[in-house]
């Protein structure tokens, strides 16, 4: 029960890790859970969860309302993105039993985040250039 908190502790990657899928699933839980749904009047079905359609929505929203600190304007990376993305599909695929896309699903949310990358929202590379 201790060990992974110390090896959360004492690795710098484990804790990014750590908060950044935190931060994702918080997002997706108010995006979806909390209200944010009935306002846009989307409905997920209590077995099969969201459709590749809002799964889209969210992301551009998630990608629109990140804030990056520091002198320059910098975009969030677009591997960390899509790092966020598959510990949500881990969360979908817990939380709804029959949770599931097809290849062309996921194809067309790859395309997604490419085309985020490709309008400047999201960088691209390994890192970016140190303050």
């Amino acid at each position: 029960m201790i060990k992974p908190i110390e090896i959360t502790v004492k690795d710098p990657a484990i804790f990014f890790v750590n908060i950044y899928t935190s931060l994702v699933y918080s997002i997706y839980y108010s995006f979806f859970e909390e209200g944010g749904v009935d306002s846009m009047d989307v409905r997920i079905d209590p077995q099969t969860g969201p459709d590749h359609a809002t799964i889209i929505r969210f992301i551009d929203t998630v990608v629109k309302h990140i804030k990056v600190r520091g002198s320059k304007a910098l975009a969030p990376l677009r591997m960390s993105i899509k790092k966020g993305i598959l510990s949500m599909f881990a969360a979908l695929i817990f939380e709804y039993p029959k949770f599931n896309l097809s290849k062309h699903e996921y194809a067309r949310i790859d395309t997604v985040i490419d085309d985020l990358s490709d309008e400047g929202k999201l960088l691209r590379g390994r890192k970016r250039e140190q303050f």
